[in-house]
């Protein structure tokens, strides 16, 4: 029932609702909108990465790529929280 409940208000189950995924622009049925291996929510909260570009920075490395490596989508250097 709770699964039911959430699927009715977050479709793709990332962590944003479907109001909020309307408001970034991201996909209510997928979870990983620009496909780089994060999920939509992570990229805005964790990040700070945008979930519709692949490669945030523009550097040739996708956000997940780079994440996984510990390194910042957003900038050079290593992920800082």
């Amino acid at each position: 029932k709770a699964f039911d409940t959430l699927s009715q208000t977050d479709s793709d189950l990332d962590g944003l609702t479907n109001v909020e995924e309307k408001k970034y622009g991201t996909n209510t049925l997928k979870s990983d909108t620009d496909g780089d291996g994060l999920l939509d929510k992570d990229e805005i909260t964790i990040y700070h990465s945008d979930p519709l570009k692949l490669d945030t920075d523009s550097d040739g490395r996708n956000d997940g790529y780079e994440v996984r490596r510990g390194y910042s989508p957003v900038g050079r250097g290593k992920l800082v929280f």
